[in-house]
């Protein structure tokens, strides 16, 4: 299901923004069938095929965002995939499950997160402690579960930490 791409509020096709190479790049003889997907009602679902694309795939999005799916993307940081501040300090809702995150290098623009999932990727012990950095009262919900670095000791220093909430880690 091809989606379309994006580069205006109104969902216009308009890549004259990309890099050449990026708007030509060829998968096998077929060129890419497709750019960013539309965001719709401040949702941005993203696969692992857009997110491969290089230069920071989101710098490339211009509007706000508060849904924010990631799931299974490769990066290794949140930060690999660009983005300006303004558009992840607009994100309420970070879904980055599933995928190859290992480090958290990023966080710090997700100033206005209620729900964050970084379920099921390869983050440590030492990464998964930055998330004591946020605010208590704002973070509804908090999971973890599945990285190398969870443990009991880093859920008990998450919920006993001056900030961060381990809020429900299902």
């Amino acid at each position: 299901m091809d989606k379309p791409f994006i580069g205006r509020a109104d969902g216009a096709v308009d890549m004259s923004g990309w890099p050449e190479f990026v708007r030509d790049v060829q998968t096998g003889s077929t060129k890419l069938p497709r750019g960013l997907p539309q965001v719709r009602s401040g949702t941005l679902v993203l696969d692992d095929q857009v997110l491969g694309l290089p230069g920071g795939v989101l710098s490339h999005v211009s509007v706000p965002v508060h849904y924010l799916d990631l799931n299974g993307a490769q990066a290794h940081s949140l930060s690999e995939l660009g983005g300006s501040p303004e558009l992840w300090a607009g994100v309420t809702k970070l879904y980055a499950s599933n995928g190859a995150l290992r480090s958290l290098q990023g966080l710090e623009l997700l100033c206005n997160v209620r729900f964050l999932y970084l379920d099921h990727n390869e983050l440590p012990e030492r990464e998964l402690l930055m998330l004591s950095g946020l605010p208590r009262h704002q973070l509804e919900c908090l999971d973890i579960q599945g990285n190398p670095g969870f443990t009991d000791e880093v859920m008990q220093a998450l919920m006993d930490g001056e900030g961060g909430q381990a809020g429900s880690t299902r």
